[in-house]
């Protein structure tokens, strides 16, 4: 709890709450059973759980990765590699520490597509971040300073703005479209505890409410494109949205 107070005293420190990698696969349906020891090679070791799916064609391997949890999604035309913070009985939400969790988790991906990854057509990227404001109004002007375009007033409530800002870029020696998509929110984040003493029906229960400045970043090439995109291209474009990505959560962007 004293991390999270520490960010709501300070202000302006965005905490991961989940990372995302999903590369779209072109060409003929992939075999998942290809998959199955895609999360042990990266990793380590073995996943604590598999669910796999013959008659409906899909794998999911999660396990811990150190203090965060590791996810591999596989279907015949989508692969998602998802981290997540590890759940805590302490408090919520759950965070997987500052944006420094980015570059971690892009250089992982990057071993993974450089080995194994199938043809593809498509790559995004997926980060989930909030950082914590004095109140709903310092949330409010939160939302201002990294999207100084809007203009809201500081009473406002229910804040919910959402924009898709598409660019060419030359990336590997090949021009490509690149989606940014933002979706921002100011939320009332409930942080409890519950306690409970077995044979006595006694339960205890403490709850915070931290206003937040929420973002969603979903960074991503263009959906209609049927090319191949080859191994070192996909890191170069993971690469560079995570640059997006990382600016944005210092500078915003504009509108």
């Amino acid at each position: 709890m004293g991390k999270k107070r520490m960010a709501k005293e300070e202000g302006g420190r965005w905490e991961v709450e989940g990372l995302r990698a999903t590369v779209f696969l072109g060409g003929e349906p992939f075999d998942v059973a290809s998959a199955e020891n895609w999360w042990e090679l990266l990793s380590g070791s073995k996943p604590d759980k598999r669910v796999s799916s013959p008659s409906r064609s899909s794998l999911q391997d999660l396990g811990p990765l150190g203090d965060r949890v590791l996810v591999l999604n596989v279907t015949p035309l989508r692969i998602d590699w998802i981290l997540q913070p590890k759940q805590s009985k302490e408090s919520t939400p759950f965070s997987l520490g500052d944006i420094a969790a980015l570059p971690f988790f892009v250089d992982f991906i990057d071993k993974w597509i450089s080995k194994h990854c199938p043809p593809a057509v498509r790559l995004a990227l997926g980060v989930e971040l909030h950082v914590i404001a004095d109140s709903v109004i310092g949330a409010n002007r939160l939302f201002r300073k990294y999207v100084s375009a809007v203009n809201i007033p500081d009473e406002a409530t229910d804040l919910g703005f959402s924009v898709n800002l598409p660019t060419q870029e030359s990336i590997a020696g090949r021009v490509q479209l690149i989606n940014r998509l933002m979706q921002w929110n100011v939320l009332q984040l409930v942080m409890g505890q519950i306690e409970f003493q077995l044979g006595s029906s006694v339960a205890s229960t403490s709850n915070e409410s931290f206003p937040v400045l929420n973002l969603r970043l979903d960074i991503n090439t263009d959906a209609e494109n049927r090319k191949p995109i080859g191994r070192r291209e996909l890191c170069k474009l993971l690469e560079r949205f995570a640059e997006i990505a990382t600016r944005i959560s210092a500078k915003g962007d504009s509108v």
